[in-house]
């Protein structure tokens, strides 16, 4: 009986415990709930309706504005083709790629006339220049054969042709063309246009017929020598009167020289008025040609009045007397002259070829 009596009130305890616990737990859980309800009705009443009112236009462009402007990104990136050489085709192992070789077609060489200068491929037989027409200016030229021209017409006539300005050379030249006929010189041009012109000079101490200063073409393409006109018969020989070689030099013929040597007190009389010739600061500088008769030695010889002599061979001349004595006491030294001139401001060289002994 004693241990009944004792069991009773702990079980009574238990039950009272249990009976609180869930009175704790059942107030708290409506206290929460009420709060969650209550927090539930605040947003409905309260915040909601702010949210979703619709944006202030003037405060989103406000904002808006306010945000700095974007630049676009450069993108560092290397492009590929960079890559490709730098990397790639270099191979930076270090060893060297061998080299590609390509395979060149043979190209045929073009004829040995097409590419070979005039002067290797003729000679100048007789000129004829008309200044008032020059289009009418004729040129006997003589084809070597180098120039391995067959035309009938030109091998009748021993290889020479005559030709006028704008004719074209004989096959297989013919893309050469005389673009100019003057009295010291032939202008030729090419058909190709990177191909600059070329000219030809007369030679007469290397020709065997010689330049002639007119005469019938026609003789000379029938195989014999006009009359009346001036020859140099070969390498050897030396022309009777002087040669006007190219545009300022002048081969001096025997006959010219031994007139000059023996009459140049009479050529320095009747020929020419010389004076000497002051700077600007009053200074004799050089012998000027006032006056050159037309038709004389002197004009012949490339004398122009207004022609200021300036100096001879590099050796400064101011009187006659200077320029007389330094050709006497010179001339067994030069067989070259070279005289410096001026004229209007320019200045030109004269070159004198001596008639060898």
């Amino acid at each position: 009986m004693a241990r009944q009596s004792g069991l009773a009130p702990a079980l009574f305890a238990v039950d009272v415990n249990t009976v609180q616990a869930k009175l704790f737990a059942w107030t708290a859980t409506a206290l929460l709930g009420a709060g969650l309800a209550g927090y539930v009705g605040h947003f409905v009443v309260k915040v909601r309706p702010k949210i979703w009112q619709p944006p202030d236009e003037k405060r989103v462009q406000d904002v808006l504005n306010k945000v700095p402007e974007v630049v676009e990104a450069v993108q560092q990136i290397v492009p590929f083709p960079d890559v490709d050489r730098a990397l790639i085709k270099h191979n930076w192992t270090g060893r060297e790629k061998p080299a590609v070789v390509e395979q060149v077609q043979p190209v045929a060489a073009a004829p040995a006339s097409n590419v070979q200068p005039v002067e290797a491929l003729l000679r100048l037989v007789w000129i004829q220049c008309d200044t008032d027409a020059p289009g009418e200016s004729r040129v006997v030229l003589h084809y070597k054969d180098a120039a391995r021209v067959s035309d009938p017409a030109v091998v009748a006539a021993g290889g020479n042709a005559l030709k006028k300005v704008g004719d074209n050379l004989d096959a297989p030249l013919d893309h050469i063309r005389v673009s100019a006929i003057e009295p010291a010189r032939v202008v030729f041009a090419f058909s190709d246009s990177q191909r600059a012109s070329e000219e030809l000079v007369p030679d007469p101490l290397s020709l065997g017929l010689g330049i002639v200063a007119g005469g019938d073409p026609s003789q000379i393409l029938a195989g014999t020598r006009p009359q009346g006109v001036r020859y140099t018969q070969g390498a050897a020989t030396v022309p009777e009167q002087t040669v006007l070689q190219r545009p300022g030099v002048w081969q001096v013929g025997l006959r010219d020289a031994e007139y000059f040597e023996t009459n140049y007190s009479d050529v320095l009389a009747n020929d020419v008025r010389l004076e000497r010739h002051r700077d600007s600061k009053g200074k004799y500088d050089g012998i000027e040609f006032k006056e050159v008769k037309p038709g004389s030695k002197a004009e012949m010889h490339g004398a122009k009045a207004g022609d200021v002599v300036k100096s001879i061979n590099g050796h400064p001349v101011t009187s006659q007397q200077e320029a007389i004595s330094f050709v006497k006491n010179n001339k067994d030294k030069y067989d070259v002259w070279v005289v410096e001139v001026v004229n209007k401001g320019l200045t030109k060289t004269y070159t004198y070829k001596s008639p060898k002994k």
